[in-house]
């Protein structure tokens, strides 16, 4: 499914179900794939949005573990040597074992549309809505799109051009009519293959403009890098390792701080993961998520640490 488009379908983010994801490529002639996981986290802060932004409140012990599941699949409406047009959909859900106001569920639908301009460059657009609930009660949706270019660099690389565009709207606080508004991001992507080894590489510059007056503490530029690696060291195990750094620069002096100084985070996120196949289209991995946000301003700043470990279901 879209072999050579591999549309990074967005920034890393601090939640634990949003790590960089690409289509994935299908070995038989199948147009439709399914696959599902369910197993359990630990997760040392609970108490942030899908975002990654704390909520206001203050909970005594923030650690706690959950039951999660997710589901999804996707279908090939179009494939040509000229053109691919497929549907995705993704579902997860987390359920703590005492913070059930922080149980999160996400929906995405998203459809991805590419041309080949010359066998080795492909252009495209990828569009889609997600839909996040905390605690059972809906909490944001954002509607986006993608449009990009893949450059095919023969059996060794692919490179990418993206651009991403979203309008983010908070159903409920207590970010409700605060934080809504635009978000953009461009990105350059760089993948290496190399014999049992996969090497990423990008840049992203990025903002998120709330559009009332009273989300100016959410106002900021971004710019990121990440790199990543994947490989197999023997043992039928899959490898899976990441590393990203963040720097978001608010725009407008901070409430928290008596709107004496503007907002600056430096964001570092680690991510390593192991698979194994038990069966055919059976599989166990763990997985860990780090983030480490430092702040200017103290309220903002976190740390946060998952563990997890899922059995996966493909086919």
């Amino acid at each position: 499914m879209f072999a050579g488009i591999a549309v990074l379908l967005g920034p890393a983010g601090s939640s634990a179900d949003n790590a960089l994801d690409v289509a994935p490529v299908l070995a038989d002639e199948r147009r439709w794939e399914v696959h599902g996981s369910t197993g359990f986290v630990y997760d040392s802060n609970v108490t942030l949005d899908p975002s990654g932004q704390p909520v206001p409140g203050t909970v005594a012990d923030p650690a706690d573990g959950a039951f999660v599941l997710g589901a999804g699949g996707s279908v090939d409406l179009v494939d040509t040597d000229r053109a691919e047009v497929g549907l995705e959909y993704e579902l997860y859900q987390s359920l703590y074992f005492r913070l059930h106001d922080y149980n999160l569920r996400s929906n995405r639908v998203q459809g991805t549309a590419g041309f080949s301009l010359v066998p080795a460059l492909w252009a495209g657009l990828q569009a889609g809505y997600q839909h996040y609930a905390l605690g059972g009660s809906a909490y944001s949706g954002e509607a986006f799109v993608t449009p990009f270019l893949s450059l095919i660099e023969g059996a060794w690389g692919l490179g990418q051009l993206l651009y991403r565009h979203g309008d983010m709207s908070y159903l409920s606080p207590p970010f409700e009519g605060i934080r809504d508004g635009p978000n953009d991001a461009a990105s350059v992507v760089q993948t290496i293959y190399w014999r049992a080894c996969t090497v990423s590489l990008g840049y992203e510059f990025g903002s998120e403009r709330p559009s009332a007056a009273a989300g100016d503490d959410y106002r900021y530029r971004s710019q990121q890098l990440f790199a990543g690696l994947v490989f197999t060291p023997g043992w039928q195990t899959t490898v899976d390792l990441m590393y990203l750094f963040r720097y978001e620069n608010y725009t407008e002096p901070n409430s928290f701080a008596a709107y004496r100084t503007r907002r600056q985070d430096h964001i570092s996120q680690f991510h390593a993961g192991v698979e194994r196949p038990l069966a055919p289209h059976l599989a166990v991995a763990l997985s860990y998520f780090g983030t480490v946000d430092d702040s200017n301003i103290p309220v903002f700043e976190y740390r946060r640490h998952v563990v997890q470990a899922e059995l996966r279901f493909s086919y």
